[in-house]
């Protein structure tokens, strides 16, 4: 009983991380580290533009995604966080889609199956016209459609061998969320 305890605690935390993180990240910006330009920890006096510390801890998404554009204006790439933790026998996975990039409102889940999740959101006028899809061939799991003015973010395992399960999805930071675990 204690050891499902700890793998239950242990799998709140990580996913109270991600989404920690992700709710600090914003579109456009980039890691920044202290410069001679930039210093760290120096007072400013009320004439100097104040350092933006919450600008220091945005990050841009670790994979991105190619959109194939069939019709339309598209977007070149759509992001992705992934976070993985691995144990003996299997890894948690949380991933979060940056679809606030691109969308003109937060993500709605519209689409639940124990092995299958899908959100969509509207695009930005920039890309409303936009047709095409991303996906890639070792992430397939993963998969972005561009249709009907509209992004769909679409997780499906379910041709996996294996137990795979999703744990926990929802939207922050107005971006779809999908916490899931696979074993062997």
């Amino acid at each position: 009983m204690k050891a499902q305890n700890l793998v239950r605690l242990t799998t709140k935390l990580g996913l109270l991380s991600a989404l920690l993180i992700t709710a600090a990240c914003t579109t456009g910006a980039t890691s920044q580290t202290p410069t001679d330009s930039q210093p760290e920890l120096t007072p400013q006096t009320p004439t100097e533009t104040p350092v933006d510390w919450f600008a220091q801890t945005q990050r841009q998404p670790n994979v991105q995604f190619n959109v194939q554009r069939q019709a339309g204006t598209c977007p070149q790439t759509v992001g992705l966080w992934i976070f993985a933790q691995g144990y003996e026998g299997g890894a948690d996975h949380t991933v979060v889609a940056d679809t606030q990039a691109i969308a003109s409102a937060p993500a709605k889940l519209i689409a639940s199956e124990p092995k299958r999740v899908e959100y969509e959101a509207p695009l930005n006028s920039e890309y409303v016209s936009c047709v095409g899809q991303a996906k890639s061939e070792q992430l397939r799991a993963y998969t972005f459609q561009f249709r009907d003015g509209k992004v769909y973010f679409q997780m499906d395992v379910s041709w996996a061998d294996g137990y795979q399960e999703i744990m926990y999805k929802g939207v922050s930071a107005f971006r779809p969320y999908i916490h899931w675990r696979a074993e062997e």
